[in-house]
């Protein structure tokens, strides 16, 4: 619960204090560091134990130390949200009651959030067909061990870093629409490959580019989003698209389950790469002709390396 309220502040606090020229970096940096740190935090977490292991020499006690390690990481994490202050008059106003929030819950533009939530949605559904099976994929479909499946994963994770680094270039050369609709149907053949192939090094590498394709989907699709609705509305949109992309996702994980149960990994990747691109060609027709009115490209100049 916690994780996810801050997640879902992430993306209105970085419209509420930044122009429009710093949030494509501003949202993909926000991705990243996420991505970064729970890289680190896997490393840090599997050698602790073990370090506390040999201080304490029990393993019980090694793993409860542990445990406290990341409670102080995490209450730490609260420090930089004691420096951030309320928006210029915001104390002048009174606190919402259930009434008035309910109102604008209702008061919402529900059209615009729809051609939202549906794009989200399909996503959510083709993910969840085969995203949380993906290490029995390579376990049998390749014998890999835990150990290596672990070392896979991580490098993706990686990946997933480089793709969010890689979003404001994408959305200064063709916008957050162009750069949505774009990256999601740039992974659509590596899935396919991971269907069909049984060439490891060939499924590794599709493997590691469809992450860092989607995941450099995820900041501009959330920018976009933040842009297009009101200010007002910025929270409830966040918290929408999570819920539309998280019950898609529980929904189709049992279906993805008894499919690769009955049939294999190769159906479910399939319906996933078509619900990708459904997602895509819907985006597209939604908001094509949203985007250059309606939302400011970046103007800041990315520094020669």
């Amino acid at each position: 619960m916690v994780i996810t309220v801050f997640r879902l502040s992430i993306a209105p606090v970085i419209m509420r204090e930044t122009g429009s020229s710093a949030r494509p970096f501003l949202f993909s940096a926000a991705f990243g560091v996420l991505f970064a740190s729970a890289i680190v935090g896997s490393i840090v977490g599997g050698a602790l134990p073990h370090l506390f292991q040999a201080f304490y020499g029990e393993e019980q006690a090694a793993l409860r130390a542990t445990l406290y390690a990341g409670c102080v990481l995490t209450l730490l994490s609260t420090v930089p949200f004691f420096a951030m202050t309320e928006p210029a008059g915001s104390g002048t106003r009174p606190p919402p009651t259930a009434l008035t929030q309910l109102r604008d819950f209702l008061e919402i533009d529900w059209g615009l959030h729809l051609k939202l939530l549906l794009p989200a949605a399909l996503v959510g559904l083709g993910a969840g067909l085969i995203i949380p099976f993906m290490n029995l994929y390579f376990r049998d479909r390749f014998g890999l061990t835990e150990g290596e499946i672990g070392a896979l994963f991580a490098v993706m994770q990686g990946f997933m870093v480089v793709g969010n680094l890689f979003g404001p270039a994408v959305s200064r050369r063709i916008g957050l629409v162009g750069g949505v609709v774009a990256t999601q149907l740039a992974s659509v053949p590596f899935m396919v490959v991971l269907a069909l192939s049984g060439n490891f090094p060939l499924v590794a590498a599709a493997f590691f580019l469809r992450s860092g394709l989607m995941n450099m989907n995820q900041p501009l699709a959330s920018h976009f989003a933040m842009e297009v609705v009101s200010e007002r509305d910025h929270a409830v949109t966040n918290s929408l698209l999570s819920l539309a992309w998280f019950l898609a996702w529980s929904v189709s994980a049992d279906i993805g389950g008894a499919l690769i149960e009955r049939k294999g990994y190769t159906e479910p990747l399939l319906i996933a790469a078509a619900l990708y691109v459904a997602a895509s060609v819907l985006y597209w027709i939604f908001f094509k002709d949203v985007e250059e009115a309606s939302v400011p490209r970046a103007e800041v100049e990315i520094p020669e390396a």
